[in-house]
């Protein structure tokens, strides 16, 4: 037993409805907790107490008047608390009808612009689908026996080729060479060069992607210290993102490592030749599947067996020119290499530190300014805002009021 477990038994210890067991463990506790036994006798004095005080009689017609009194006040609170709740709740669902019309109004015309069209045009698709579907399955089920044939052949047909492409056929030394020789990486490098003379420096990159046979994909230069009195101690800055041959990489990321102090610099090489393959193979398989159906169509008779046949070949060569996009994005990611240069420069060390009261005074009017104009912006937002918030604050005050008014008088009746 702990102290937190004394209320519980101090109340049932002294009206005796403990078990044996609990009173020893009970009396065990206030033995050794002083605190715990102090509360205990102050609690003992108190009902002592109480039970002295002698009971003073109530009067005879106490429960008339009380009843009375009850039957009295009940219906006018019972209708008082009635009248309440129906004032509440028709200020609030006129709140409520009054937002909802507002946004529907606000929202119909561009509501019907977005979803009209797309609906419709969903709905043409599926009703469309559903009729060239349902009747190409019903005239391929009941009378184009050579038709289905042709298709469950280009079908055997794709299944083959598919299983003998992946075959697991123990591959030879050739293969293996081919594989390696084949790979498809996509080649990254990222490097941080300081220098002093910032021109040369982008000038001999320029040079070298130019060599290569290259290009600048992006170029950003700009100045991150200025000093308009004296231009020549200005301090630029330059981020590049270079496409070089995959070939020439490792030459060019190393040529301009030399062409001043590096800070940081990363390699890195992402193998895609498995996804390469996986897309390649999806592109054949659906060139041999387009082949088929080429075939079959010339032979289909029926209208409805050419339109399901066109619509597969339109989605066919849908996906295959969108897998092949994917296949000329990877061979020319694989075919040139990226590198992010950073171009800093620093000042030369023989260069003089400037004077602490060169444009001191500007500067600091300058800064003055800036604060103003931020307190202003500051006050201006604060006014917005204020303005903002209006509307939401009229609709508290008006679902509040009442309820706050009618809590007022509820609370000052019962004083």
């Amino acid at each position: 037993m702990d102290c937190k477990s004394f209320d519980i038994y101090a109340s049932s210890y002294i009206d005796d409805y403990l078990t044996p067991e609990e009173k020893q463990v009970f009396e065990q506790h206030l033995d050794e907790c002083p605190n715990c036994k102090l509360e205990y006798e102050n609690f003992k004095l108190m009902i002592n107490s109480v039970n002295e005080i002698e009971e003073i009689p109530l009067p005879k017609d106490f429960s008339m008047e009380l009843g009375k009194k009850l039957r009295q006040e009940a219906p006018l609170k019972k209708k008082f608390a009635s009248f309440r709740w129906k004032l509440v709740g028709c200020i609030a669902a006129g709140l409520l009808i009054t937002v909802i019309s507002g946004a529907m109004l606000s929202n119909l015309s561009f509501n019907m612009k977005s979803t009209e069209a797309p609906r419709a045009a969903d709905a043409a698709m599926d009703s469309y689908g559903g009729i060239v579907n349902n009747e190409m399955a019903t005239a391929l089920d009941i009378g184009n026996d050579g038709m289905r044939q042709a298709k469950e052949e280009a079908m055997n047909f794709a299944m083959e080729d598919q299983e003998a492409e992946f075959s697991p056929a123990e591959p030879t030394l050739t293969e293996d060479t081919t594989m390696q020789t084949s790979r498809k990486i996509i080649q990254r490098g990222r490097i941080t060069v300081e220098v002093e003379n910032f021109d040369d420096m982008h000038q001999e990159v320029l040079n070298l992607v130019e060599a290569s046979n290259g290009f600048v994909q992006h170029s950003e230069i700009y100045y991150y210290f200025q000093n308009r009195e004296k231009p020549e101690e200005s301090l630029k800055n330059a981020n590049m993102e270079l496409r070089v041959p995959s070939n020439d990489f490792t030459r060019i990321f190393e040529s301009i490592k030399a062409l001043g102090v590096v800070m940081e610099e990363n390699t890195s090489g992402e193998d895609i030749t498995e996804s390469y393959m996986d897309i390649d193979n999806q592109v054949k398989n659906l060139k041999i599947q387009e082949e088929r159906l080429r075939d079959i169509l010339q032979k289909a008779d029926r209208v409805e067996d050419l339109l399901q046949i066109e619509n597969e070949l339109n989605r066919i060569r849908t996906q295959i020119n969108y897998l092949t996009t994917t296949l000329r994005g990877y061979d020319g990611l694989v075919s040139m290499a990226t590198i992010d240069l950073n171009i800093r420069q620093v000042k030369d060390e023989g260069l003089s530190l400037l004077s602490l009261n060169d444009d001191l005074w500007s500067r600091a009017k300058n800064n003055f300014i800036h604060s103003i104009n931020n307190i202003m912006k500051m006050l201006e937002n604060g006014f917005v805002g204020l303005f903002g918030m209006l509307p939401p604050l009229m609709i508290l005050a008006v679902i509040g009021g009442p309820i706050g008014y009618f809590g007022y008088k509820k609370w000052k009746r019962k004083r």
